[in-house]
């Protein structure tokens, strides 16, 4: 079960209302009610009804930053912005306004009393203007304390802030350099880091050769055997030969635990010729993926990262390209050299084991895995610069058809379908996507717009399907 966002959870008031006693039990009373409803969602590690500054500089000292999804603030009256700008300005973690109140109606009774306990409104807007007037990205949902739907409004936007602060130290390392020509991998690591976050690095190939050798072989053969066991095997694979494949995902773990990384790319025309291991680990990167490791083929490091980061948001994820359409039905098949993951497999049957030859060399024979992906809705995003210092994800979503592995292909593979397929291909185009995407289990447009506004990054949603 996924962990609740954590967060601190501040009911504001105006020193004003303190001084002169103006509903200030009621706000009390209102600040606790809320309290327990939110506490149903959230992981509430520190919380407090704070009228000033520096009450709420001393909230938000009680938990250290790097440990919280989010500050949830809730004006419980009116509430003057300076005194929270002051407090949060330089408050790393996402802020989420829960603009609520303590009665649901306005009734032919209503008096001054009703509403000096219930306006809650004029503060809210007080505070939005001036965060966003100084560009400090916020989220905020509106609506009464104990409406299911609004409620379940705000956990959406409080797991996306979890998201955020978990995807803010990615790290990414690249093995073997760049495919060299495709230019839609260059980016800015500076602007990716100030924006995001984010870090790259460059490993040596003789790194991943120390890790390969220095792999349990009793490890290596009971993994080796446990796919014998689960897996479909085709004619030609050999468990001896496997133990030697299963070693390469066992090195990649290796060099995770050394260099304490989320994210991995190689240039899979690097490795033929390496001493022992023989072979591109695409096996072994078809079980990391599966482990919740990002990846991205052929030295795309900056969609590595996005992989690494989707994860954090949707479960599981896959990297995949657009390899060919059929125009006739509204349909694009999504496959790669090998890459897939296999926690997208259909559940129904098992992953297929088969010999799988290099183009570049058809002696270098590798095992490989091939399985369809579990049909549903997928979100298919990118994340690009626009040559002019700003980020944007490129998304749209389809549904992934119902289907068996087919006959003749022999690799990781799946088919999604949407409204208009020749349409959507000119508008990705035009916005700038590249060829390498990562798909998300589930419609997540939503969640990634959110996620864009927290990260000040653009978000384009092209559609695919209503």
């Amino acid at each position: 079960m996924k962990n609740k966002p954590k967060i601190i959870f501040a009911g504001i008031s105006l020193e004003y209302y303190r001084q002169y006693n103006c509903g200030l039990e009621y706000y009390q009373k209102s600040y606790q009610l809320w309290k327990k409803k939110l506490s149903a969602i959230a992981d509430i590690r520190a919380d407090g009804l704070v009228f000033t500054t520096e009450e709420i500089q001393s909230l938000l000292q009680l938990v250290p930053a790097n440990e919280i999804d989010a500050l949830v603030i809730s004006p419980l009256s009116y509430t003057a912005s300076r005194p929270v700008w002051d407090a949060v300005k330089d408050y790393d973690v996402p802020i989420c306004i829960w603009n609520t109140q303590t009665d649901l109606t306005v009734t032919p009774e209503y008096g001054p009393d009703d509403l000096l306990k219930n306006h809650t409104v004029q503060g809210t807007q007080d505070i939005t203007n001036v965060l966003f007037r100084r560009k400090r990205p916020f989220q905020i949902v509106t609506g009464h304390y104990a409406d299911p739907e609004k409620l379940q409004k705000l956990m959406g936007v409080l797991e996306v802030c979890q998201a955020v602060r978990a995807s803010r130290n990615i790290r990414t390392f690249s093995l073997g350099g760049r495919f060299e020509g495709m230019d839609d991998f260059l980016f800015d690591p500076q602007l990716v880091k100030q924006k995001l976050g984010w870090s790259f690095e460059e490993l040596p190939l003789d790194e991943y050769v120390k890790c390969w050798q220095s792999v349990d072989d009793a490890e290596a053969a009971a993994l080796a055997e446990a796919d014998f066991r689960n897996c479909q095997i085709f004619p030609g694979v050999e468990l001896s030969r496997h133990r030697k494949f299963v070693r390469s995902y066992l090195a990649l773990h290796k060099l995770a635990e050394k260099y304490r990384f989320d994210a991995l790319t190689f240039n899979f025309l690097s490795f033929p010729g390496l001493p022992e291991t023989e072979m591109v680990p695409f096996y072994g990167i078809n079980r990391m993926l599966a482990d919740g490791f990002g990846y991205a083929g052929e030295g795309d490091a900056l969609r590595a990262a996005l992989m690494a980061a989707m994860s954090k948001l949707a479960s599981p994820v896959n990297f995949t390209e657009i390899y060919t359409v059929d125009f006739e039905n509204q349909r694009m098949m999504m496959t790669h050299m090998q890459e897939c993951n296999p926690a997208c497999a259909r559940k129904d049957l098992p992953v297929k084991l088969q010999p799988m030859p290099l183009p570049q060399d058809e002696n270098l024979t590798y095992y490989g895995m091939n399985f369809t992906v579990e049909p549903g809705i997928a979100t298919l995003v990118t994340l690009t610069d626009d040559g002019s210092g700003n980020l944007r994800y490129i998304a749209f979503a389809g549904a992934v058809e119902d289907m068996l592995p087919l006959e003749n292909y022999n690799r990781g593979h799946w088919i999604l379908r949407v409204d208009d397929a020749a349409d959507l291909l000119d508008r990705y185009s035009l916005a700038g996507g590249t060829h390498h995407l990562i798909a998300l289990t589930g419609d997540c447009r939503e969640k990634l717009a959110l996620m864009a506004q927290m990260q000040n990054v653009e978000f384009v949603n092209l559609g695919g399907i209503k």
